[in-house]
């Protein structure tokens, strides 16, 4: 078994790309097991029990996910639906489980700067992407794996229903992005959430909603079952909780802004 399957059938240019990920994902994981290695007291404490648990877990479960693409040891599905629900009790419990970030005002929002604090407003509204996530995969494998393969009417039906959680969106805060850039701020990390807003843009109208439409109209029979798709929505979704638990590590001074 090749170590990472292709669409484009092992072309030398797409080979180059995915030694390059593998790579990469495998020093990412070696430098976040040594750092977390370093600041496992942060696990440890009973406040906020609850959160430092469900980060342990969901650690360890992302990092199985990722060697399991390799041995192919449980069901895919089993995998990203225990994932999803891991995010979303991440989230939650990151939210209720420090009840003093209620009253945390940033200068804007995000945590690129290293005074930052996660808000609890910024936790509530990514428990929404959390369980979005998770309704986007579990249609992600119905639609692409079910067997005999749906119909196009059955498959657009699940694709309104995928997305019909946006009908509620406007239950959760909203913490926009451009408002670390609102007055014309060019510094470095004004600029850097320039990058984050347009990298939100793109998750949404394609990786989200462009791959669903793109599934429901078209089939893509065994996607969520092949091995670059495994990479793909394992790094989606570490990506997704990166950002918090290395600007933890940063506040507590276990990590430098410039890591």
């Amino acid at each position: 078994m090749p170590l990472l399957e292709l669409p484009s059938g092992g072309v030398p240019f797409w080979r180059t790309i995915s030694a390059v990920l593998i790579v990469g994902f495998f020093i990412f994981f070696a430098d976040l097991f040594v750092l977390t290695m370093r600041a496992y007291v942060l696990f440890l404490p009973k406040y906020a029990r609850g959160h430092r648990v469900f980060g342990f877990l969901y650690l360890s479960w992302i990092t199985f996910g990722f060697i399991d693409i390799r041995i192919g040891y449980m069901p895919r599905i089993a995998f990203d639906v225990v994932l999803g629900v891991l995010g979303i009790m991440l989230t939650l419990t990151a939210a209720y489980g420090f009840p003093a970030h209620k009253r945390v005002r940033n200068r804007a929002s995000g945590t690129l700067e290293h005074d930052s604090t996660v808000t609890f407003s910024e936790m509530i509204e990514h428990s929404f992407y959390q369980a979005l996530n998770l309704v986007q995969i579990l249609f992600l494998h119905i639609a692409t794996t079910w067997s005999p393969p749906l119909s196009l009417v059955s498959r657009l039906i699940l694709a309104i229903l995928a997305t019909s959680p946006w009908l509620i969106r406007s239950y959760f805060p909203v913490n926009k992005f451009s408002d670390n850039f609102k007055h014309g701020e060019w510094d470095l990390i004004a600029i850097l959430y320039r990058l984050k807003k347009y990298q939100y843009i793109f998750y949404k109208h394609c990786l989200l909603h462009g791959l669903n439409i793109s599934v429901a109209l078209g089939g893509a029979e065994g996607l969520a079952r092949k091995q670059y798709f495994k990479w793909y929505w394992a790094g989606l979704n570490l990506a997704y909780v990166m950002e918090f638990y290395l600007q933890t590590l940063v506040k507590r001074k276990k990590l430098s802004q410039r890591h």
